[in-house]
């Protein structure tokens, strides 16, 4: 835990993102759920529909605040989303001192979160909700539960979530948002509705978005939940290590492209988060693995991903945020490896690596971290060092995102603005708002 103080009555503040997560439609089937948890079906739960249930998650803000305000998302969703009743309280750990992930809560920290002084709402089909202000002290790098209750559920096919849940999501029927445990719930890998928080904080705190695809989203199923370890976690613990005044935000959606769906949700996720300053994008591999491994395929490839990379840069530039860009790592496996990425072709390696050569020499970024200089083999360029691969030679291990955390360069990067911090002291809006 990391506690910062400091004395900033006097500063002007603003609302920065301390959490957020990429919006995405979760379709999830009632036949598919019993995989997840084989408790689903005997309580006759369908998560597609949360008809009477509470969704209990925590989610782990990477900037301390006094003051908080959440964004709840009806954007995926086609048919209201009535909330019956939502609370926010700080995560109380379990028996093994985890904090993430755990459905206890301390009771005395519980509030009701209100929205225009009211505790109910109904947001429409592709509309989000911003609470209002909830008095909450938060360290940075701590866990706080959000509770929600559905009384009629969601008739519509899909809801508003993210696949790849970071920590474990857990659902009882009844309104149990007040309660500091839960009996006997179920569980599930998504997270579900909350999209953002809002730290209120001293005008000189800002935010960094990490735009990318699973290696950002750390979604791949082989590593466990309930564990904050991919790069984008040890960025967030090397600034709060140092005070420096900055949140993580992880808008990484497993499968995304940069042309067939970054370029489509970037004004969202990123333009839209309150408080950036900075952006971090990481992806391309999947436009090079979904595309067929010929010449001419590539090459239109290529010149693809050079527009888009372009328009990124250029949408950014507009918002005066600092755009760093990052290289695509290798997906190539040993010949003998049993499971490699499906996509994996020496084809694609070729465009992985001309599209690199165009990032680091052509490239308009502010910044650029070479991530496949990283991970890559020193004595086979096309691959990922072993160690530092999970399952595939795609996604990274504990140890691969390790790596990739500590080569960012921070005092070269991101700015120090107003020295190291030592203690701060978040203060209120004024008349309670902003």
């Amino acid at each position: 835990m990391h506690i910062q103080k400091m004395h900033t009555a006097t500063l002007p503040h603003h609302w920065v993102s301390i959490w957020s997560s990429a919006a995405a439609p979760i379709t999830l089937i009632p036949n598919d759920a019993a995989s997840e948890s084989p408790h689903l079906e005997s309580h006759r739960l369908r998560p597609v529909h949360f008809p009477d249930t509470t969704i209990r998650q925590t989610f782990r803000v990477t900037l301390g605040a006094q003051r908080i305000r959440l964004t709840v998302s009806n954007e995926c969703g086609d048919s209201d989303l009535s909330l019956s009743a939502i609370t926010v309280a700080k995560t109380a750990p379990k028996k093994d001192g985890v904090t993430a992930g755990s459905p206890l809560t301390f009771e005395k920290t519980l509030q009701t979160v209100k929205f225009g002084l009211k505790p109910t709402l109904v947001i429409p089909p592709g509309s989000t909700a911003i609470s209002d202000d909830i008095a909450l002290e938060l360290s940075s790098l701590t866990d706080i539960t959000v509770s929600i209750y559905l009384a009629s559920g969601e008739s519509g096919a899909a809801v508003t979530g993210h696949f790849d849940g970071k920590a474990d999501t857990w659902l009882q029927q009844g309104d149990v948002t007040r309660s500091s445990r839960l009996n006997n719930p179920t569980s599930l890998h998504h997270s579900f509705y909350v999209t953002e928080i809002k730290g209120w904080l001293p005008q000189d705190y800002s935010a960094i978005a990490c735009f990318g695809d699973s290696i950002t989203d750390r979604g791949d199923s082989y590593l466990p939940h309930n564990e904050y370890r991919g790069w984008i976690d040890v960025l967030s613990s090397r600034l709060a290590d140092i005070s420096l005044r900055l949140s993580v935000l992880n808008f990484g959606i497993s499968g995304d492209q940069v042309y067939a769906g970054g370029l489509a949700r970037f004004d969202r996720d990123v333009l839209l988060a309150s408080g950036v300053k900075y952006v971090i994008i990481h992806m391309g591999v999947n436009d090079i693995g979904i595309t067929p491994p010929t010449a001419e395929a590539q090459d239109g490839l290529y010149n693809r991903l050079i527009y888009a990379y372009r328009q990124l840069i250029t949408k950014a530039r507009a918002r005066s945020l600092v755009v760093i860009g990052t290289t695509i790592m290798p997906f190539l496996a040993p010949p003998s490896w049993p499971t490699p990425w499906q996509f994996a072709h020496v084809k694609r390696e070729t465009t992985r690596q001309r599209i690199n050569a165009w990032l680091v020499n052509e490239a308009d970024f502010d910044h650029l971290i070479d991530f496949s200089a990283v991970v890559t083999d020193p004595d086979c360029p096309q691959r990922i060092r072993k160690e530092y691969q999970l399952c595939d030679f795609l996604h990274p291990s504990h140890e691969g995102y390790e790596a990739m955390g500590k080569a960012i360069d921070i005092e070269k990067i991101f700015e120090r603005e107003g020295g190291c911090l030592k203690e701060i002291e978040v203060g209120t809006p004024q008349n309670g708002t902003a």
